[in-house]
């Protein structure tokens, strides 16, 4: 009996250990339990060394059961991946600046699973993606300090409003949302000066949490020419030197009396209607005169015009300034004036369609006097339409009839500067317009195309050119400064350095995958790595350098992945077994799609 007895409690020990090893399903814990009670009820009866080292064989067992009931837990579903998206730049020889902070974000990006290619093209493709077709998906910019946008409406309405998403329009993000179209009417129509800020603060908060255009760093720009042989700039509080003030006040000290500007891309047209990207409107900008312009302490005040009155609201009278003349030789009249902003309003010109909504009608009252009517009152009147379309002579566009579609060869302005020539990638002149009011003090302005900017600034430290028609940054002229003949003027740009999400598609139609991509953003390497120092992180659309408009409790983003992980955790993505992102499914997806036409 005894033997059997035991022999069938080491078969029982076996059947177990064989259990465990997988040769059959899992013991129980009620099974483990038995089976080692039943064994030390042997050992009690009979003390055989041999049982004892059974024992030793069962407390091993009991070991293993609980790793036998560990039960791992099941993976989450997953979602359609998301798609490697472009990241479009400018080639790193056009601007280097731009490609190596793109490439640096592109690189953070992967590192968050998140798939993005870099995307280098020249700047004809970038407008043509970007600008014209709205057909790019990521996009960096650098938005240039130029006059009109230091009236905070071109940042907030212009760039934002859903009306401003259409081919010719402004608005290139595509971001649509009928709440924030309302807050940025209203400014627009707030007379109050106190309660027209309040507005606009919570504007800016807006754009700071949905991200459609991510403004990143603000740069410290350097103004730069060379003081042998040119002097005395006007400072502007954008771009220091190669400005409109800052040319028609360079004063020759040498008998060479025209200055050579080095650019290191060419402009694109001479069309003041077809007009689309900063370089060649602040080119135009010299060839044509305004009603108005933003002086450089950043006021708008009266040029072509003698004097500005508002009526009422929503009512006007603009008084013309005598004398004037086209570079043709024919009078500048009040019926030139009111046929402009009619034109231009009727041919949609593509840089004025936002600033031209409002406008009614432009008519003659007087000899000298054009009275524009809104259709409802428009605060920024003056600086965002006023100070921004170019005045056209009416005996030169009357007849055409799509004026977008002109090359304009031989412009006919009345501005300070007269066009004389251009070939294509090589050299444009403009000569000084002797019957201007207020001619610049040069004789002519060529600008030479050197086709990179590092070409450009060897120029300007050989002495072949006297200033640069392009934003640099204190870094990049940090080499030229100490040069003899090279003087630099710095100043903490109220443009900036962004990036765009076309929330037309998906995923950027996502606030929260758009603000994860801004928290996984490297703004600490690229600023001491690609601007070695000479830029501060952005947050507000609004700069800090337009004080009064800017809205200072709103800090700076900072780089925090792991918060852009819980973000897009929290919404419903999830990453597969390589690292990569993946759509929240249909029963997960706690996504905010904040923008389209759904929503109107």
């Amino acid at each position: 009996m005894f033997r059997k007895e035991r022999l069938w409690k080491m078969v029982g020990l076996v059947v177990l250990l064989a259990l465990v090893a997988g040769c059959g399903p899992a013991p129980t814990p009620e099974v483990v339990e038995k089976v080692v009670k039943e064994t030390v009820v042997v050992e009690k009866e009979v003390e055989v060394t041999k049982e004892v080292e059974v024992e030793v064989v069962v407390t091993k067992e009991v070991e293993v059961e609980v790793v036998v009931t560990a039960t791992p837990e099941p993976k989450p579903p997953m979602g359609e991946p998301v798609e490697e998206f472009q990241v479009m730049t400018m080639t790193a020889v056009e601007d280097p600046r731009r490609f190596e902070i793109s490439r640096l974000a592109v690189d953070a990006w992967e590192d968050l699973g998140i798939p993005a290619e870099l995307w280098p093209v020249a700047s004809p493709v970038m407008v043509e993606q970007a600008w014209d077709g709205k057909i790019y998906q990521v996009y960096f910019i650098h938005h240039d300090p130029n006059p009109d946008r230091m009236e905070p409406d071109t940042w907030l309405y212009t760039y934002y409003h859903s009306s401003n998403v259409g081919p010719s329009g402004s608005n290139l993000s595509g971001y649509q949302n009928p709440e924030y179209d309302a807050l940025v009417e209203a400014q627009r129509s707030e007379p109050d000066t106190a309660k027209r800020k309040e507005i606009i603060d919570k504007a800016q908060e807006w754009l700071y949490n949905a991200q459609p255009f991510h403004p990143f760093a603000h740069l410290h720009l350097a103004g730069i020419y060379n003081k042998d042989t040119f002097g005395d700039p006007t400072i502007f509080v954008g771009n220091p030197v190669y400005n409109f003030w800052g040319l028609s006040s360079l004063k020759p000290l040498t008998d060479r009396q025209v200055i050579r500007a080095g650019l290191s891309r060419d402009f694109e047209t001479t069309n003041p209607m077809a007009v689309s990207n900063p370089e060649d409107f602040n080119w135009l900008s010299l060839m044509y005169d305004k009603l108005g312009r933003i002086a450089p302490d950043g006021t708008a005040q009266p040029w072509a015009a003698e004097s500005i009155d508002a009526i009422s609201p929503s009512e006007y009278e603009v008084t013309l300034r005598e004398g004037m003349t086209w570079h043709d030789g024919k009078p500048v009249t009040a019926q030139d004036v009111a046929f402009t902003f009619n034109y231009a309003k009727e041919k949609q010109g593509v840089w004025f369609v936002s600033a031209l909504q409002r406008l009614e009608k432009a008519e003659v009252v007087g000899p000298n006097k054009v009275r524009f009517t809104l259709t409802e009152p428009f605060v920024p009147f003056v600086a965002n339409v006023l100070c921004q379309v170019f005045l056209l002579p009416k005996h030169v566009w009357e007849d055409i009839e799509n004026p977008l579609e002109v090359p304009n060869d031989n412009p006919i302005g009345s501005g300070p500067w007269k066009f004389d020539y251009w070939r294509t990638m090589e050299e444009s002149m403009l000569v000084r317009f002797e019957d201007h009011f207020q001619p610049p003090v040069a004789e002519g302005l060529l600008h030479v195309t050197y086709g990179s900017i590092d070409g450009m600034l060897g120029a300007l430290e050989e002495g072949s050119i006297d200033t640069v028609g392009e934003i640099l940054t204190v870094a990049q002229v940090e080499q030229l400064e100490g040069l003899p003949h090279i003087k630099v003027e710095k100043v903490v740009e109220f443009g900036m350095e962004g990036v765009y999400f076309n929330t037309r598609f998906e995923p950027f139609n996502d606030r929260i995958f758009r603000q994860a991509l801004c928290l996984a953003f490297p703004i600490d390497d690229i600023i001491k790595i690609v601007l070695r120092g000479a830029g501060d992180p952005a947050g507000s659309i609004v700069a800090p350098a337009l004080e009064f408009w800017h809205n200072d409790s709103i800090p700076a983003f900072s780089y925090d992945p792991e918060r852009a992980k819980e973000l897009l955790l929290e919404a419903g993505y999830t990453w597969d077994e390589k690292g990569m992102l993946h759509y929240p499914t249909p029963e997960n997806d706690k996504r905010d799609i904040d923008t389209g036409p759904h929503l109107y």
